[in-house]
Parts: structure tokens; sequence; C-alpha cells
């Protein structure tokens, strides 16, 4: 069943890969077949977010559109890294880190003037809630 899944959200990004290969979207179909492969997969580890993240990572840093969606994306796959970092004194470390990931990438990374949807605010206000 996770296989049937799983291939059916890559389905389209694999169609039109195979139909209109396009250089500049490699990273982001890399990126998206992975996300894929961990959102549907059997049993994933926490580190199975790299597997899309460091993609997403690169394509950031050449498209607005991409820098937006890695900003969204790679917050929580960092924060679910955390649990990795177990023992107590590692508490501050694990908040400095995220904190400090997030601040770079707001000044860092390229902004798009694209308007965030409400499924998108939806999407965020969730992972706070989490």
């Amino acid at each position: 069943a996770t296989l049937a899944a799983t291939l059916a959200a890559m389905a389209p990004c694999l169609r039109r890969t195979w139909v209109d290969p396009d250089p500049k979207r490699i990273l982001s179909d890399v990126a998206f077949v992975n996300l894929c492969g961990f959102m549907f997969g059997y049993h994933v580890h926490e580190k199975a977010v790299l597997h899309f993240v460091v993609p997403m990572a690169f394509a950031a840093a050449a498209s607005p559109s991409a820098a937006m969606e890695y900003a969204a994306t790679s917050w929580p796959a960092y924060v679910s890294l955390l649990p990795l970092l177990f023992r107590p004194t590692e508490r501050a470390l694990k908040l400095t880190l995220v904190l400090a990931h997030c601040a770079a990438a707001a000044a860092v990374l390229p902004r798009g003037k694209r308007r965030r949807s409400g499924w998108s605010a939806a999407y965020v206000w969730a992972l706070l809630a989490v």
C-alpha cells in the first residue's frame, strides 16, 4: 500500500520530467520525489529529511519561489532532527541552532513576491501548535 501511495504521489513529477526534461528543475524534482518517499514511506528515520532538504537548499539559492518553499519546509525538518540530541545539556544548543538557521535563512535567501495562501498559513499555525 505504501509503495502504491508513494508512486502515485511521485507520478506527476516523474511524468513531467520524462515528457519535458529541464535541467533547471532537476533539484526541485529530486527534492519532490524524495519528499514523497519520506511522506508515504513505510519506515523512515529522522535523518531521512536530509534527502529532500539538501536539494531544496541548493535550489533555494537560484530561485525566489524555491527559496520560499525551502524556508517553509526546512525548519520543521530540522526540528524533527532535534530528538537525536537527547541529553538535557543539549537543549540550549538545539534551540540556538534552529533559531540561528531560521534567522540566517530569512536574511540570506531571496524573497519572492508570491502571496501566502490560506492553506500555507494554516500549515504554519498547525506546526507551531504541535
